[in-house]
């Protein structure tokens, strides 16, 4: 395909983006736009917040000079805002679709009052002329106690409905509640990995996958080494009562947020402390706990139980003591 083929669709798609308040990296090349998605957002971020001078040639040349490093902050700019772009469109779909069935719910309703107040005027009506006929012949009395008999009839059903309806509305507020809430996640990761003369490093990152804004968010982590063997259950007790939490963190995290917690070990790992963990004779264990409330103000909380596992050099999720609401 010709070069300016190529160019012409570039500069389209750059002004359509644009167009939806997506900040486009123009500045930086195809090979360093290549280089940033071929390792994704979380690499690219790590490697410029942290400061860690990679180790693959790609990633050094992106690395290497303050100019480059700028192409990388655009470009996880231009990433950060397609993503709340998409989440925007697709929140904004789903209001649509939930406001047009509750539309249609309150027109159901609507005419089944219509339909009533109708079937009161005609009953009314109705009993009008039959008390003026009462008097004629026996016919008529008994044509008013089978009239009666409908009528009551007619009221019962009229009530039922009104009861389903009502509880057709309490099932999609429910729903509504349900779909546009907030929902907390939790990750534990460790960014270096276990090193004598060093303290061990953990970072807590809580993220809002829901849909509504989580408020009154309050995130607390705990760091905690006990011996092989012991039950999480124990270890989860033996930290509460003899390590020193980390501040509560307490803020309003929007739909996708992240909010992060640092915990590093109390005091410096020696030779023989990282053989026996690497050796699976301490376990390392990190609790995090969070409460928060979504915009019905209802109360939620989270809790997670992770332990270093040394042969994937990974935090694990233990098999109990993790709950979300």
């Amino acid at each position: 395909m010709p070069k300016w083929i190529i160019c012409a669709f570039k500069n389209v798609t750059m002004r359509f983006r644009r167009f939806f308040g997506v900040r486009i990296a123009g500045s930086i090349s195809d090979q360093e736009r290549d280089t940033c998605e071929r390792y994704g957002e979380q690499a690219i971020s790590t490697m410029l917040a942290g400061g860690f001078n990679p180790s693959t040639t790609d990633l050094q040349a992106l690395y290497e000079t303050e100019e480059t490093r700028k192409h990388a902050r655009d470009w996880l700019t231009e990433t950060a805002d397609l993503c709340e772009y998409k989440d925007r469109w697709v929140s904004g779909r789903d209001l649509f679709l939930e406001l047009v069935v509750i539309a249609l719910i309150g027109w159901e309703i609507w005419l089944s009052y219509a339909a009533d107040r109708q079937q009161a005027q005609n009953f009314n009506a109705q009993q009008t002329v039959l008390q003026n006929l009462q008097t004629s012949s026996k016919a008529t009395a008994e044509t008013l106690t089978s009239l009666k008999t409908t009528t009551e009839a007619m009221n019962t059903s009229v009530q039922r409905n009104a009861a389903a309806a009502e509880a057709n509305a309490a099932t999609s507020a429910q729903t509504l509640h349900m779909s546009e809430r907030a929902y907390l996640a939790c990750v534990v990761s460790m960014p270096t990995p276990l090193k004598a003369g060093e303290k061990s490093h953990f970072v807590a990152t809580v993220t809002n996958a829901g849909k509504g804004l989580a408020t009154d968010v309050v995130m607390m982590s705990k760091l905690v080494s006990v011996l092989k063997g012991t039950s999480a259950e124990a270890a989860q007790a033996l930290a509460g009562a003899t390590v020193l939490p980390q501040s509560p963190s307490k803020a309003p995290l929007a739909a996708g947020q992240p909010f992060q917690q640092v915990l590093d070990s109390p005091s410096v790992l020696t030779e023989d402390d990282v053989k026996n963990i690497e050796d699976q004779k301490f376990v390392v264990y990190i609790f995090v706990s969070a409460r928060y409330k979504d915009l019905f103000n209802s109360k939620h909380a989270l809790e997670l139980c992770t332990y270093y596992y040394p042969p994937t050099k990974q935090m694990a999720n233990c098999p109990t003591l993790n709950k979300a609401d």
